[in-house]
């Protein structure tokens, strides 16, 4: 059953983007400025690629954040 659901294009899509969307967090609480700054810069096209995601609603929601303050 567990690899069925694997299979499940919907849920791979999630999972994928999940999976990218933890990496991405990682560069954005980087220690360095830098690193921060390239990350934030990616958040558009991370939105755009895995749109309809979960992990697209919650890079939405940290640029939002970014872009207040």
């Amino acid at each position: 059953k567990g690899s069925e659901l694997h299979a499940d294009a919907e849920v791979k899509k999630q999972l994928d983007a999940m999976e990218a969307f933890e990496s991405l967090k990682k560069g954005l609480t980087s220690g360095s400025p830098t690193v921060r700054k390239k990350t934030a810069d990616k958040l558009d096209d991370f939105i755009i690629q895995h749109a309809g995601t979960e992990a697209a609603e919650q890079a939405a929601a940290i640029k939002e954040q970014i872009a207040g303050s």
